[in-house]
């Protein structure tokens, strides 16, 4: 127990600093919570590097196969050739590097229309997403995208008002990282009768919710 706690700080720290190192190194964005990247991406997929090429100093180019489109867009539909990604060469512009033979999650944007993906989007090997994170790639964030938002802050978890359209997220906190992983932004009723976008946290009666075990673990700490 104590060293999953260690474990989960450790990445919540992590996450933090990547975010200053970016800045520092040319990259500039920011850390975003997951369920922002899916919706304001123009597709989200999951899929199997098979190979790289280095189109020149500033350009590269992954072939990929086995491709899972949990979000596609007018812009995405349009790329004729979905079976190759495209990045920056450079970390300090954003470059993101993958291994061939894993498979990958990845949020990106249509440029000149081609995929592209940028360390300042959500790529991740597929293997390193929690199973209640997986089932909100395959249709809970996207259920949501136009109707509720998440709002970032730092620091702010105890004077943050409430807004109708989105839920705070205070990327400063300790529970960080269980937001990050395990919380979904969804529409719910509120006593006055309209909906209004709130935390959820996966079905409470089951034994095994991972945003309550993962809060409780750092609180103990």
């Amino acid at each position: 127990m104590v060293g999953q706690q260690l474990f989960r700080y450790f990445i919540c720290l992590t996450l933090f600093f990547i975010g200053l190192l970016r800045q520092s190194s040319g990259c500039s964005c920011v850390i975003a919570h997951p369920q922002d990247m899916f919706c304001k991406s123009d597709f989200a997929i999951r899929f199997v590097v098979n190979s790289s090429e280095t189109m020149d100093q500033d350009h590269f180019m992954y072939h990929i196969s086995q491709t899972v489109v949990y979000k596609n867009t007018l812009e995405f539909e349009k790329v004729q050739s979905k079976h190759v990604l495209h990045t920056a060469g450079y970390d300090s512009m954003c470059g993101v590097k993958l291994k061939s033979g894993e498979k990958y999650f990845a949020t990106g944007f249509v440029s000149g229309r081609k995929l592209a993906i940028s360390s300042c989007g959500w790529v991740q090997k597929w293997k390193g997403i929690p199973i209640r994170q997986r089932r909100l790639i395959r249709g809970g964030y996207k259920k949501y995208c136009g109707k509720c938002k998440v709002k970032q802050c730092y620091g702010c978890s105890k004077t943050a008002k409430r807004v109708k359209d989105a839920c705070i997220w205070d990327s400063m906190s300790p529970a960080s990282l269980c937001y990050y992983q395990y919380a979904l932004c969804k529409c719910k009723a509120v006593p006055s009768g309209q909906q209004r976008c709130r935390w959820s946290y996966g079905h409470k009666k089951r034994g095994n919710n991972d945003f309550i075990t993962c809060y409780k673990d750092i609180q103990r700490n």
